[in-house]
């Protein structure tokens, strides 16, 4: 094979001594007969070190777009990458979005199998730079790993939504083979980082899959609805909501539920919607023995203390971890209408704090 020739001196010379880099590449081009007439490998001292290596490289790899298709490596990188030299330059055409290059080095290449020293793939490099017109070949191959982690144990899915790609997550989520429960570094799964960010057409397509972990918790305790409702997102809360498996009493680490954090934000559309939920259990209560009765009495939420008052489960004998009931809360932070509420409920018939 021609190109073989120049390939197999490249191989053998690439630690030779020579006066300068063109110097090598133009002796080694002297004597392999097969480029003699290619006028672009011609000696020419006006070409710059990294245009007669990217002359000389896309050569060997007969890309149809020539030097401009190449990476401007040195020479050094370029022969220490000669063995891998179709791997290294498909893994930079993905990350830089040259489609016709990578077009040229893909057929015959299970993708999932080239990595590079972060462990990225061509799809992963693709999606975490925005070169979706790269993303969709891709995809469009039987070869591409879908669930192939990185050094930071991200997948091509989980890149694309913390990216902010939505279109490639959504064209990932309509395969069969994606696996929507993997991890990333910091134990979080797509499901959790879409709602984060607030991707209600992320959360819908993932809450479909049958495999769908709407309790996951990360290692604080974290999940989907918590974050749903610490962030204010409605429509992503509405979405969680609808699925007939959510715990919608789940604590985190600080033995916070989804009802606590909405009354702690004020947020009284968020603590409504969670009202309404049958199995809501509004007696749980967080690491310093707050429930959210409690909670709205202390801050003032009116009508959120009366919202609890007519569900008729609330606690009025409930006392926080230093003793201080609904009613002294309400009355040593001044909210006098909450106070005369309790009374009219009758709830101040024990109230007092602890004698210590």
């Amino acid at each position: 094979m021609q190109n073989h020739d120049l390939y197999t001196l490249l191989v053998r010379f690439k630690d030779s001594q020579a006066s300068g880099p063109r110097d090598k590449i133009y002796a080694l081009l002297g004597v392999s007969s097969n480029v003699s007439t290619i006028d672009a490998l011609r000696p020419d001292y006006e070409k710059s070190e990294v245009e007669v290596i990217q002359h000389t490289m896309a050569f060997l790899l007969d890309l149809p777009g020539g030097a401009s298709c190449f990476p401007d490596w040195m020479l050094p990188r370029s022969l220490q990458n000669l063995e891998r030299l179709g791997i290294e330059v498909l893994l930079w055409a993905a990350g830089h979005g040259i489609l016709t290059t990578v077009e040229a080095l893909l057929p015959g290449k299970s993708e999932s199998n080239i990595r590079d020293h972060d462990g990225q793939t061509p799809l992963l490099l693709a999606i975490e730079n925005g070169h979706m017109d790269v993303v969709d070949l891709l995809l469009a191959t039987d070869k591409v790993g879908i669930n192939v982690q990185n050094s930071k144990s991200q997948t091509p899915l989980l890149l694309a939504i913390e990216n902010g790609h939505r279109h490639v997550a959504r064209l990932l989520l309509e395969t069969n083979e994606v696996d929507i429960n993997i991890q990333n570094s910091e134990r979080q799964i797509p499901l959790l980082i879409a709602v984060a960010r607030g991707y209600d057409d992320i959360v819908q397509p993932l809450l479909m899959k049958s495999q769908a972990n709407i309790n996951f918790q990360t290692l604080s305790g974290q999940t989907s609805l918590l974050l749903a409702v610490e962030r204010g997102s409605a429509g992503v809360a509405k979405l969680l909501l609808r699925e007939s498996m959510i715990d919608i009493n789940l604590q985190d680490s600080a033995r916070q539920t989804p009802l606590l954090q909405a009354i702690t934000q004020r947020d009284q559309v968020m603590t409504e919607m969670l009202l309404e939920e049958f199995d809501i259990d509004i007696n749980l209560s967080n690491s310093v023995g707050h429930t959210p009765f409690l909670l709205a009495a202390q801050t003032g939420q009116t009508t959120t203390v009366h919202r609890l008052l007519d569900t008729g489960a609330a606690d009025d004998a409930v006392e926080d971890l230093l003793g201080w009931t609904p009613l002294w809360l309400a009355a040593i932070n001044g909210c006098d209408a909450i106070v005369q509420m309790l009374l009219d409920y009758h709830f101040a018939r024990s109230d007092k704090p602890n004698s210590s």
